[in-house]
């Protein structure tokens, strides 16, 4: 009796298990400067503004901000279809002075809130598995942005996988053994 089936369908699903690739969430079906109006839905999450409106590619091809009557200093929501983990995203248009909030949110409630007082990338990787964002630009003058939004989809936990390939494995080797 051999043990090979379910030798390799263990090393398959542990392989398959730990594959995560990073998403960009992509607005290139878009026109520049489109106003899309209080909800925006792409396939790994929703964006909702709080006040006024989301206007898509407005100074980047993958960037977003919640516009008002003053520009871009609305608030409003980034919620993940998915749990995720590694996030960053780049935050453009701070003039000196200004202050945004960002609130993380996880499967706990609220994690953290980071103020962000100039423009560059924000690494929320250190906050693990992240399920929403909660963006306040209202002390803004100017308005802000939010491009290249990166993050990586939870994966199935590798264990999960490894345990239903033994299961199979067992079936088949108590089987055979019949």
């Amino acid at each position: 009796m051999s043990l090979r089936v379910p030798a390799f369908l263990a090393t398959v699903s542990l392989f398959a298990a730990s594959a995560v690739n990073a998403i960009t969430l992509d607005f290139s079906e878009f026109d520049i400067s489109e106003d899309v109006g209080t909800g925006l839905t792409l396939p790994d999450a929703t964006i909702t503004a709080f006040d006024g409106s989301i206007q898509v590619r407005q100074f980047n091809q993958q960037s977003f901000c919640f516009i008002t009557m003053d520009g871009c200093t609305g608030a409003g929501s980034l919620a993940f279809t998915q749990p995720v983990v590694n996030l960053t995203l780049d935050v453009f248009g701070v003039a000196p002075g200004e202050t945004a909030t960002i609130e993380i949110l996880g499967s706990v409630g609220l994690l953290d809130t980071v103020t962000v007082t100039e423009d560059g990338v924000v690494d929320l990787s250190s906050y693990g598995v992240i399920t929403e964002l909660v963006i306040d630009a209202a002390d803004f003058a100017s308005g802000s942005a939010y491009r290249d939004i990166t993050f990586e989809i939870v994966p199935i936990p590798a264990a999960l996988p490894l345990m239903l390939s033994a299961l199979l494995g067992s079936g088949w080797f108590f089987a055979r053994r019949r």
